[in-house]
């Protein structure tokens, strides 16, 4: 599997802004089966993504909306004087999908 970009960078965001960050990662079945994904992070409270799991065929692609939240004050003077102390994971599995495996 594809996964562009592969690795993403967030802007912080201004907890007076109370604005999500929007992000696009896209997906590509390089492989001549099908493939079930499903997604995964540190920080459910603060990521989602849409879809966060499905069936992928032979060539084919998706685009993954990954929505940040605003940090809470606390967590973005954290980051903003420590931008690499930030523990936040986003994992993407995948696995073989035979042909009655669905969502």
């Amino acid at each position: 599997m594809i996964v562009e970009p592969l690795h993403l960078n967030l802007d912080l965001v201004d907890p007076d802004a109370a604005q999500p960050v929007h992000k696009i990662i896209t997906l590509t079945n390089s492989y001549p089966h099908r493939l079930a994904f499903k997604i995964r992070t540190t920080m459910k409270e603060r990521y989602t993504t849409t879809p966060n799991s499905g069936i992928l065929e032979p060539g084919q692609d998706i685009d993954i909306l990954l929505c940040a939240a605003p940090l809470t004050p606390a967590l973005h003077a954290n980051y903003t004087a420590n931008p690499n102390d930030c523990p936040d994971k986003l994992l993407i599995r995948s696995a073989l999908a035979d042909a009655d495996t669905t969502e």
